[in-house]
């Protein structure tokens, strides 16, 4: 049983608005008729609550079934399934928006590559994904809101998120920080047929993955960092300001 298992029935007594505001305002710009997939919905609350009755269709995947009984008592209207974010590929696809509010950040590398790659494809052209994670590559622990159990954060960092997607059609429209400092990922997917942006590298042998893991400290953990935004020296002031709590739970990247 997962930690989010075991503190679903009290997750929405401390798990603020963060998040709801810029979405629904994302949703409101989109027009009507939209689908939507949310990556790690937690309990619904607050942004599937917001956003699923203004959408055609809204489904929920998280990989905490405590979680997802939460999410059907606070958003009836709206679909969900257990499932891990990197076995979405098995869904179908025609969405206008995927998105993971405080979530993919939890997923190891490898996991977060194939959850990208296979959102890219899932998506309708012209569809948009957004996710929010460190802007720096990084890794830290954290907590989930007032429970002490150790929580993973890894960041592979900007230029290599929008390797992924621009590899698989994507073109990045923003990277920058949303409510409550959350950096915000936003991409677009380019119209049908249209060719990938670019290889991910000019030697089929040369991955991302190779090139992370040969990348040594700058995707392990920094003892006596606080905060995923602390692993460049353009990011030193979010240091060191107390324990760092987990996204989905506290002001920060916050689970949805």
């Amino acid at each position: 049983m997962s930690i989010y298992d075991r503190i679903a029935e009290n997750y929405d007594s401390y798990r603020s608005e963060v998040g709801a505001r810029d979405l629904l305002s994302l949703v409101e710009t989109m027009g009507d008729g939209l689908h939507i997939l949310d990556l790690g919905c937690g309990t619904g609350h607050p942004i599937a609550a917001r956003l699923a009755p203004r959408v055609s269709r809204y489904l929920g995947i998280d990989n905490a079934e405590a979680m997802l009984s939460v999410f059907r008592r606070n958003v009836p209207q709206a679909e969900c399934r257990c499932l891990d974010m990197s076995e979405i590929a098995r869904l179908g696809g025609g969405w206008d928006l995927i998105f993971s509010w405080g979530a993919l950040c939890h997923l190891r590398a490898e996991a977060q590559v194939r959850t990208l790659t296979a959102a890219a494809d899932l998506l309708n052209p012209g569809g948009r994904l957004l996710f929010t994670s460190a802007e720096a590559p990084g890794q830290c622990t954290g907590s989930a809101g007032p429970y002490r159990e150790v929580i993973d954060h890894l960041s592979l960092g900007k230029a290599a998120y929008t390797e992924v997607l621009s590899a698989n059609g994507m073109r990045l429209l923003s990277a920058e920080p949303w409510e409550a400092g959350n950096f915000t990922y936003f991409y677009q997917k380019g119209p049908a047929g249209s060719r990938p942006l670019g290889p991910i590298s000019a030697d089929p042998d040369d991955t991302l993955l190779d090139r992370m893991a040969s990348a040594g400290d700058a995707y392990r953990p920094r003892p006596g960092l606080s905060s995923m935004w602390s692993f460049d020296g353009a990011s030193a002031r979010r240091a060191d300001v107390g324990a760092h709590t987990d996204q989905r739970d506290e002001p920060g990247e916050q689970h949805s």
